[in-house]
C-alpha cells in the first residue's frame, strides 16, 4: 500500500507539471504552422498522463489486473444503464447538493440513494457521479460507495469495508463519519482509479444545467 501511495504522489506531480507545461506559450518557427489549439494540448496532456500511469503500475499490478478488469466490467454492466442522469433518477438516485470541486480537481454532482444500508455491494453503489456539460446535460463519471461508520460497525463489522482490493477511506456526511470509496469507471483519472478527486473533471457548466432544468420545468 505504501508503494501505491508513493506512485499516486508521483502521478500528482506529473499532472501538475504537465498542466503547467501545457499552459505555457509556445515559441514556434515561422514555418512550423499554427500553434496547437487548447483542445489539442489537453488531449496531448491526457495521453501523456495515461501512458505515465500505465508505466508506473505495469509491474506491480500485473497479476491482479485481469481480476480487477473483470470486476470493473461487472460493475459497469450493472450501472451502465445510468449513463443518462434521467435514468438514474428513475431508478431512485437523486441529485445531492452542488457540484463538488477542490484544488485537486472535482467529483462532479452526486446522485444518491436515500437508503442508509450498512452494506457495500459491488454492483449497487450508493452514489453515481456526473459532470455538468455545456448543453445542460450530465456526463457519467463513476460511482461512490458510502456507508455510515456507526451503522457499519453496529451490525458486527470490525474492519473497514473494502472492494476491488481497496480499503475505504474516511469522510464526513451530515456531521457523521462515513467510509467511502470512489471508482472512476466512466472517466479516466490521472490520480488513480480510486482517487477522491479528478483533475480532468470540472464544475464549470453548473449554470447550464440549472438553465436547462428551469426550461424543462416550465
Amino acid at each position: 500500500m505504501k508503494r501505491i501511495g508513493d506512485l499516486r504522489i508521483i502521478l500528482i506531480g506529473v499532472v501538475l507539471l504537465a498542466s503547467w507545461v501545457a499552459l505555457q506559450p509556445l515559441e514556434l518557427d515561422p514555418g512550423s504552422g499554427p500553434p496547437p489549439t487548447v483542445e489539442e494540448r489537453q488531449q496531448s496532456l491526457y495521453q501523456a498522463v495515461e501512458e505515465r500511469e500505465q508505466w508506473l503500475y505495469q509491474g506491480e499490478a500485473a497479476e491482479a489486473e485481469p481480476v480487477l478488469r473483470r470486476d470493473l466490467a461487472a460493475l459497469y454492466a450493472a450501472v451502465g444503464r445510468y449513463a443518462e442522469a434521467e435514468q438514474a433518477v428513475a431508478a431512485g438516485y437523486w441529485p445531492e447538493g452542488h457540484c463538488r470541486a477542490s484544488l485537486l480537481g472535482a467529483q462532479g454532482t452526486h446522485y444518491a440513494q436515500a437508503s442508509r444500508r450498512p452494506t457495500v455491494v459491488a454492483h449497487a453503489p450508493q452514489r453515481l457521479m456526473y459532470e455538468p456539460q455545456p448543453d445542460g446535460s450530465m456526463r457519467f463519471l463513476g460511482v461512490e460507495y458510502l456507508v455510515f461508520q456507526r451503522f457499519w460497525h453496529d451490525v458486527g463489522n470490525s474492519e473497514r469495508p473494502a472492494l476491488f482490493g481497496e480499503t475505504f477511506g474516511d469522510a464526513m456526511l451530515d456531521d457523521e463519519p462515513v467510509y467511502r470509496l470512489h471508482v472512476w469507471i466512466g472517466q479516466f483519472n490521472p490520480l488513480g482509479l480510486f482517487a477522491d478527486w479528478n483533475p480532468l473533471v470540472s464544475c464549470a457548466f453548473v449554470g447550464a444545467v440549472a438553465e436547462r432544468t428551469e426550461v424543462v420545468a416550465e
